[in-house]
């Protein structure tokens, strides 16, 4: 019968023979299968597994989507920044790797397999992202974190290729006070610091500096323009979550207006990326495309490295993963911070560990490979 159609009545069917029986008044249930008499057998059992499996999904679902106040860990993606550069450097080969952390938000059926993973760290969301900032401001902040160290790479690569690089700041701009930082009340957001200790500041990169001069519990004097007010103010520091020998001043600052003049035009191209600990890389990469020189001479290097305009590096977080991550990548060399050489010499197995202080440490480092 087509679909849709109607059933047809019933039409007697005059060739059928008179005698055939007429049709039992009851018709006699058929035998229970297999299955029918189990399910009878044990219908409490198993009404009693289906509430337990509901729960469990009613469970599972819960663990899936709430998101706990926590961040998970993992060596992220390397990147060759050769790939990046443009114009590309002429003689292009070997890899100059720059490393990431990926961070996934902590939910309770992410977090208990991250706990017994090796290569996993469960952190405070706080550790990575400010309390009181939302991820839209997180990533904006970073974002331009990752611009500012562009242009340091550009600012030193290109210097050290011999070209002259003019760069001028007008400070270092307060994006936010985080919450439980000693500096609350005494900073605001839109504040721009132009100067710390006895020293000028022209770039964010000079407050790093001059902070580390210091210890927790010192008193920081900065000198900041408010509302086109110039102020004095003394910030006690903190000490970081990670380690309570490193001072700490709890807010995040940028470059305020920062004008730079290249004398070439290289182009730096990233996406979904965020920070500043590939400054190291990038500038290596410059150097490498306007100086036209083999610089890894086809050898693997990896590193990680926040970068100043005048060619210091300093520290960064999530070290051992990016070890990780640059062994997995097949690197032979892993260049850190001097601040974060211990920390990658432990979580090394198959790669050398170099820690440097400058760009010049770490070209010297990549020039001297062997084989090269």
């Amino acid at each position: 019968m087509a679909a849709g159609e109607r059933d047809a009545p019933d039409m007697q069917d005059e060739t059928r023979a008179p005698e055939t029986p007429p049709e039992p008044a009851v018709t006699p249930s058929p035998p229970r299968s297999w299955v029918a008499r189990l399910l009878l057998q044990h219908r409490s059992a198993i009404l009693g597994y289906a509430l337990w499996a509901s729960v469990g999904a009613l469970g599972y679902t819960v663990a899936a989507t709430v998101e706990l106040p926590y961040v998970i860990e993992r060596p992220g993606p390397v990147f060759d920044v050769q790939e990046k550069i443009e114009p590309a450097p002429t003689r292009k080969h070997g890899a100059i790797y720059m490393t990431t952390v990926i961070t996934s938000n902590g939910r309770l059926v992410s977090i208990v397999p991250a706990l017994v993973d090796p290569k996993a760290a469960v952190v405070p969301r706080t550790a990575i992202r400010p309390e009181g900032m939302s991820p839209e401001q997180y990533g904006r902040v970073t974002t331009r974190m990752m611009d500012e160290s562009k242009i340091a790479a550009q600012v030193v690569g290109l210097r050290a290729a011999g070209y002259e690089v003019q760069l001028e700041g007008q400070g270092a701009e307060v994006q936010e006070v985080q919450a439980g930082s000693r500096a609350t009340g005494l900073l605001m957001p839109g504040d721009v610091i132009v100067g710390a200790g006895s020293d000028p500041v022209k770039a964010s990169a000079d407050v790093i500096a001059i902070v580390r001069r210091f210890r927790p519990g010192d008193l920081l004097p900065l000198v900041i323009m408010r509302d086109g007010v110039r102020r004095e103010v003394s910030i006690p520091l903190g000490a970081a979550p990670d380690n309570p020998e490193r001072p700490r001043v709890g807010v995040v600052i940028l470059t305020h207006t920062l004008d730079v003049k290249f004398p070439v035009d290289v182009k730096i191209t990233t996406s979904d990326v965020g920070g500043s600990s590939a400054g190291l890389a990038f500038a290596l990469g410059v150097y490498q495309a306007a100086s036209g020189t083999d610089l890894t001479g086809g050898r693997k290097v990896a590193m990680s490295g926040a970068l100043t305009p005048d060619g210091k590096v300093d520290p960064v977080a999530g070290v051992k993963f990016k070890v990780w991550a640059a062994e997995d990548a097949g690197a032979e060399l892993f260049i850190a911070p001097e601040a974060n050489r211990a920390e990658a010499e432990a979580a090394a197995k198959r790669l050398r560990v170099v820690g440097v202080a400058t760009f010049d440490d770490a070209l010297r480092a990549v020039r001297a490979l062997p084989g090269r």
